[in-house]
């Protein structure tokens, strides 16, 4: 995601603000007693544009809606907020490139997560073809097992463990979010077709 894809306006000046628009696929949207939201203050475009604020739960104008999820631990909503008061938080208009920080070592977080749902999927699979035959051989010669290491190197190199200094999200590198970007493109083909 870029700058300009922060399409929600906050209005105002100072330490008053209006913020209208959708959040979607917001994670606990629905039961958190505060909301930090990205909007893009008015009348501006680009990086310089974007701010965070606060926003009270039950603030007037803001509408919450719990969304149906195939993962029942990982609960989701659609924010829709009109006309509804916002606190800044930090300077507002500076607020890109933590946004994009963020961004970056999220999609890195993602991948690692795949990667360890795609492990454990393989590990049951493993666990299966020990005793399923077809054919007259083990079901597993059938499969092509080569994804989970894959994704793994590439999560590593998103963000390494502890124990090494591959540059990237952990390092708060500058250049991270290439990294992050395809290890989650990636983890994400491999988990979906692996899981």
């Amino acid at each position: 995601m870029d700058a300009d894809g922060i399409e929600m306006v906050a209005k105002g000046s100072g330490g008053s603000y209006t913020l209208d628009g959708t959040k979607m696929f917001v994670i606990d949207g629905h039961i958190a007693d505060l909301i930090v939201v990205a909007a893009r203050l008015d009348g501006t475009t680009g990086e310089e544009g974007i701010a965070f604020f606060t926003v009270d739960a039950g603030a007037s104008g803001l509408t919450r809606t719990p969304l149906a999820t195939m993962d029942p631990d990982r609960k989701q909503a659609k924010l829709d907020f009109a006309n509804v008061a916002a606190t800044p938080l930090g300077e507002p208009g500076a607020g890109w490139p933590a946004l994009a920080k963020t961004l970056d070592q999220a999609a890195a977080m993602s991948a690692n997560e795949m990667v360890g749902g795609a492990q454990a999927a393989l590990d049951m699979a493993v666990e299966y073809a020990k005793v399923r035959v077809q054919f007259g051989r083990p079901i597993g010669s059938f499969r092509d097992q080569a994804n989970v290491p894959t994704c793994c190197s590439r999560s590593n190199r998103a963000s390494p463990p502890p124990t090494t200094r591959h540059w990237a999200a952990a390092d708060d590198n500058e250049r991270a979010a290439h990294p992050a970007s395809l290890a989650k493109a990636y983890c994400s083909d491999a988990y979906s077709h692996d899981g």
